[in-house]
């Protein structure tokens, strides 16, 4: 018996019924299903097909159909149906339908397609503060960083609904007060948007801003001590647990503490071994924190100062006045 062996074409891939040039692009929605089909034509046999992603072999739907052609009933028509689940992870990576055959120099030929996996933007906010701030000097730098395909648009917003910029990176230079609010970066395509404001609660970091405020009241009378409070306005912080927002928050209606009354008087003179009681009185929001200090009086003029934490509440307590207690207390 003669036995005449003829070398198939080069195999071909089609999708969505069009023919796929070798090295382009398929292009299917991450969790989608892609249905591909290699031919392998003029044949005789007919080439045995298989396809691989990357290195892995892939398992086909079916066996590959074997049916003479048309036009050359003495020759093959190969045909193999792909039906694989496409996933993100997949982008970018090459697609292959190898037909094998004897009939060929190297005993096979291939074509290779690119996977083109379109995917909805994911966000990751990079550049919220870990440590304290400073109003009015320190620059906080916020980027979002998006993960789409195709790539996407950005957008910052603020909580009352302003765009602040459109760029990825996006910074407050310096920091200040009248930057409170919630700062959220949203991306889109023509796939979908990431994830909105409302389901990130709470939201990623509020940076702590710290003021250091130093106020004082004086007196002219000679023994008079100066009463004073260091009174801080900051910013809370929460943890984190979103990833496309950030917020930074003072206070509503914040505004700088001011000490209010000093009391009982000016100068107090108190018995020896007597309790005695000082009483201050400040204003501000947040709350303000307290601190008493006792400067002891310098006995030459180049004297270092001596100064004690005598208490940090509102009022200051000495239940048994002794010659140690005396001097300013501020």
């Amino acid at each position: 018996m003669f036995f005449v062996t003829v070398a198939p074409q080069r195999p071909r891939i089609e999708y969505n019924a069009s023919h796929i040039l070798p090295n382009h692009n398929i292009t299917v929605r991450a969790g989608n299903t892609a249905v591909v089909k290699c031919i392998s034509r003029y044949g005789n046999p007919p080439a045995k097909l298989k396809w691989l992603l990357g290195d892995q072999e892939l398992v086909p739907r079916g066996n590959q159909t074997n049916v003479p052609e048309a036009d050359n009933n003495r020759t093959w028509v190969a045909s193999s149906v792909l039906e694989t689940s496409v996933e993100k992870i997949q982008h970018g990576r090459i697609l292959r339908c190898v037909a094998i055959h004897e009939s060929y120099p190297a005993k096979s030929q291939s074509i290779e397609v690119r996977l083109d996996v379109t995917y909805p933007p994911e966000v990751r906010l990079t550049g919220t503060p870990t440590t304290d701030i400073e109003e009015g000097k320190d620059v906080v730098a916020l980027r979002c960083i998006t993960d789409a395909n195709p790539p996407a648009t950005v957008q910052w917003r603020r909580s009352n609904g302003d765009i602040r910029s459109t760029e990825e990176s996006f910074r407050l230079a310096p920091v200040n007060r009248k930057d409170s609010g919630v700062y959220t970066c949203q991306a889109s395509n023509n796939v979908g948007t990431s994830q909105p404001l409302t389901d990130l609660a709470p939201r990623i970091h509020l940076f702590s801003v710290r003021k250091l405020i130093s106020a004082e009241t004086s007196s002219s009378s000679g023994l008079s001590p100066t009463q004073g409070l260091i009174l801080y306005v900051g910013l809370e912080r929460l943890k984190s647990k979103g990833k496309s927002g950030a917020e930074l928050r003072w206070p509503e209606n914040a505004y700088a503490p001011s000490i209010r009354e000093v009391g009982p008087d000016k100068v107090v003179t108190a018995p020896l071994f007597s309790p005695v009681r000082f009483n201050c009185e400040a204003d501000g929001n947040p709350l303000p924190s307290y601190q008493w200090l006792q400067r002891l009086p310098t006995i030459t003029p180049t004297s270092d100062e001596t100064v004690y934490v005598r208490g940090s509440e509102a009022q200051l307590y000495v239940n048994n006045v002794t010659y140690d207690h005396q001097g300013d207390y501020v």
